[in-house]
């Protein structure tokens, strides 16, 4: 039997990514950051679900939540782990206070960093026909390659995330663990809800007023009209199944998507881009 923890199970992409690998086999610990979250994910996901009251950020919750996957597992190694779990601010990169991107990282860097620290070692996957078998894979985004103006903070620990992952990739291949990227684009998911409240009446006493209003109500537009958090979730399906994952994957949307997020933000220079950012933003 193949066991899995995900991180941010209660919605959106580590919501799916749960009923997907429960559907296909998989017994799942997912975690959840109250005891509300914890009753109705026990009672949504039903039978191989197993819940996990863990805030990533809290050491004794991801400690106790380590000590419970333990005694469920009974001597059985973990499979996979998803880090999923985060969240999202924007702002103005010079007018945001530290504390949010200390925010920001503690959850979607830091966070990261302290799920793994607490979960590799039950993975004990070994080396099978030259291949490792367990496998961890970070949710990353395609903000974390080509930032988006007002997305300082999340794009910054996007990328950090692409770089640790070159690092455990490169460290745990020899104790049996895959580590592997999956970069998304815009997913329809509560994230941006969150992101359009927060947002709401901020910097309009800088010189950015304005078109960070018209920036974050195309952001939210473009979430409203992007692909569902499923295909992400199948996606992790894919890499759990393979035999010899590849180091990243990329999930986004239809074509239109794919030519916005992806196809021609590869192909441009960087100034060539930086002017397409202002006439999509700044004029």
């Amino acid at each position: 039997m193949r066991h899995v923890v995900v991180t941010g199970a209660s919605t959106g992409i580590g919501e799916a990514s749960v009923k997907i690998l429960l559907e296909n086999g998989y017994k799942v610990f997912g975690s959840l950051r109250t005891q509300k979250e914890v009753k109705e994910a026990g009672a949504r996901f039903g039978e191989g679900f197993v819940p996990l009251l863990m805030d990533v950020v809290k050491h004794d919750q991801v400690k106790k939540s380590a000590d419970l996957v333990i005694k469920t597992l009974a001597g059985e190694p973990l499979y996979g782990l998803v880090n999923n779990a985060g969240i999202l601010a924007a702002g103005p990169a010079l007018e945001l206070d530290l504390e949010e991107y200390r925010k920001i990282f503690e959850v979607n860097f830091f966070g990261l960093i302290q799920v793994s620290k607490s979960f590799a070692p039950l993975m004990a996957g070994g080396i099978s026909n030259g291949r490792a078998r367990s496998r961890i894979v970070n949710i990353s985004s395609i903000a974390g390659k080509y930032a988006p103006p007002f997305t300082a903070p999340y794009s910054a620990s996007k990328h950090a995330v692409e770089a640790l992952s070159d690092c455990m990739r490169r460290e745990l291949n020899m104790l049996g663990i895959h580590v592997v990227v999956l970069e998304s684009g815009y997913s329809c998911t509560p994230i941006f809800d969150k992101v359009e409240n927060d947002s709401d009446g901020k910097w309009m006493d800088t010189p950015y007023a304005k078109v960070f209003h018209k920036f974050i109500e195309a952001s939210v537009e473009f979430g409203k009209n992007g692909f569902p958090p499923e295909k992400v979730g199948r996606r992790i399906l894919q890499i759990m199944n393979a035999s010899s994952p590849k180091a990243r994957y990329m999930t986004l949307g239809g074509f239109s998507q794919r030519i916005q997020e992806w196809s021609l933000p590869s192909r441009l220079s960087d100034g060539m881009l930086d002017a397409l950012y202002k006439k999509m933003f700044f004029s």
